[in-house]
Protein backbone atom coordinates (compact mmCIF):
# COMPACT_ATOMS: atom_id res chain seq x y z
CA UNK A 1 0.00 0.00 0.00
CA UNK A 2 1.29 3.25 -0.90
CA UNK A 3 0.68 6.65 1.00
CA UNK A 4 -0.28 8.98 -1.70
CA UNK A 5 -0.68 12.97 0.26
CA UNK A 6 -1.96 14.98 -2.09
CA UNK A 7 -0.90 18.94 -1.88
CA UNK A 8 1.16 17.98 0.95
CA UNK A 9 3.75 20.51 -0.39
CA UNK A 10 1.29 23.71 0.50
CA UNK A 11 0.76 22.42 4.36
CA UNK A 12 3.16 22.96 7.11
CA UNK A 13 6.02 20.27 7.17
CA UNK A 14 5.48 19.61 10.75
CA UNK A 15 2.04 18.61 10.34
CA UNK A 16 2.96 16.48 7.09
CA UNK A 17 5.42 14.48 9.21
CA UNK A 18 3.17 14.22 12.06
CA UNK A 19 0.59 12.63 10.01
CA UNK A 20 2.90 10.13 7.92
CA UNK A 21 4.00 9.03 10.94
CA UNK A 22 0.30 8.35 12.22
CA UNK A 23 -0.46 6.61 9.22
CA UNK A 24 2.95 4.45 9.62
CA UNK A 25 2.13 3.64 13.21
CA UNK A 26 -1.95 3.15 12.98
CA UNK A 27 -2.37 2.22 9.47
CA UNK A 28 -0.54 0.40 6.70
CA UNK A 29 1.96 2.03 4.26
CA UNK A 30 4.76 -0.39 2.15
CA UNK A 31 5.90 2.94 0.55
CA UNK A 32 5.27 6.66 0.94
CA UNK A 33 4.61 8.66 -2.54
CA UNK A 34 6.29 12.44 -2.06
CA UNK A 35 4.67 14.23 -5.54
CA UNK A 36 3.66 17.95 -5.99
CA UNK A 37 0.64 17.29 -7.76
CA UNK A 38 0.00 21.43 -8.26
CA UNK A 39 3.64 21.76 -9.08
CA UNK A 40 4.47 24.84 -6.50
CA UNK A 41 7.30 23.54 -4.81
CA UNK A 42 11.16 24.20 -6.32
CA UNK A 43 13.31 21.55 -6.41
CA UNK A 44 15.52 22.50 -3.74
CA UNK A 45 12.48 22.36 -1.20
CA UNK A 46 11.51 18.97 -2.55
CA UNK A 47 15.16 17.75 -1.80
CA UNK A 48 14.79 19.34 2.03
CA UNK A 49 11.85 17.37 2.18
CA UNK A 50 12.53 13.95 0.98
CA UNK A 51 15.82 14.76 3.19
CA UNK A 52 13.46 15.02 6.06
CA UNK A 53 11.34 12.47 5.62
CA UNK A 54 14.29 9.82 5.42
CA UNK A 55 15.64 11.66 8.45
CA UNK A 56 12.52 10.37 10.53
CA UNK A 57 10.83 7.55 8.71
CA UNK A 58 12.58 3.80 8.25
CA UNK A 59 10.13 3.71 4.59
CA UNK A 60 10.81 3.29 1.07
CA UNK A 61 10.37 6.40 -1.23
Amino acid sequence: MVFFPIDFTRAEIGWVLDLIGRVAEEGHMDALALVDTFGVTSPHAMQYFVRRVRERFDTRL
